[in-house]
């Protein structure tokens, strides 16, 4: 009778460990399940968002540059009058005294 309790003792204790090694593995397939299913897409996005950082600091940094050229220009527009008249002849303004002459474009023969 006492080895027949023993044996279901043992058993038992065997159907124990079965059962603890199977969830343990179960659970580590869900999770390895789960992160194969959600974890991708996250990264995708992940790189996407960098993308876009990464091309608006590009863009930061042009425009930074582009308004330091245009306050050295501006700098220079206010203390270099040759500089100035020039660049007001460029877009057609002239001095009081001037007379200004435009080159017509003759057609071709």
């Amino acid at each position: 009778m006492s080895s027949i309790i023993t044996f279901l003792v043992n058993l038992g204790k065997a159907f124990v460990t079965l059962f603890v090694k199977v969830a343990c593995w179960g659970t580590l397939a869900a999770i390895v399940i789960v992160s194969a299913v959600f974890l991708p897409p996250k990264f995708a996005h992940k790189r996407d968002l960098e993308a876009l950082r990464n091309e608006a600091i590009r863009k930061v940094e042009h425009r930074r540059s582009e308004i330091e050229t245009l306050k050295k220009l501006q700098q220079r527009l206010a203390t270099d009058p040759e500089f100035a008249a020039f660049i007001a002849r460029q877009y057609g303004y002239i001095n009081n005294n001037e007379i200004l002459f435009k080159e017509e474009s003759r057609p071709k023969q």
